[in-house]
């Protein structure tokens, strides 16, 4: 029998418990907990705007480094998934298998805008992205 906490078991088992929202104020990071993030792979996150609207990020670690990208695809609106980065170095929009760079949001062999990225830092157990850009 399905049952809620049967949803939300995640693979090994634990359960997966949605933070609550964060909502960063102009000149401050949205604040993405990343110490179980293994390199050569990526989470998703959902913040609200300054207006109050759902927005994601996503943040892959490759090659020692974070990068943060917006989950919206440019192309036609699908998300950039979470999880192994494709071919251990891209991230995926699942909608038509649309490949992206995470350092730059460059798109691989199609012609397609690049994804949004955003300045991130690394605090400790934290990713620290500039949602609403850095403060000068």
């Amino acid at each position: 029998m399905n049952t809620e906490r049967d949803a939300n078991q995640g693979d090994e088992g634990g359960m997966h418990v949605e933070p609550p929202r964060q909502r960063p104020l102009p000149g401050a990071p949205l604040r993405v907990p990343i110490a179980n993030l293994a390199e050569g792979h990526a989470l998703k996150l959902v913040y609200e705007t300054p207006a109050g609207e759902p927005e994601e990020v996503v943040v892959c670690r490759l090659r020692g480094r974070l990068f943060a990208l917006d989950s919206l695809c440019p192309h036609e609106g699908g998300r950039i998934a979470d999880g192994p980065l494709m071919d251990e170095r891209y991230l995926l929009c699942p909608l038509h298998l649309y490949r992206f760079r995470p350092d730059d949001g460059q798109v691989i062999e199609v012609d397609c805008p690049p994804a949004r990225t955003f300045e991130v830092d690394e605090q400790g157990d934290e990713a620290l992205v500039w949602v609403n850009g850095r403060p000068r």
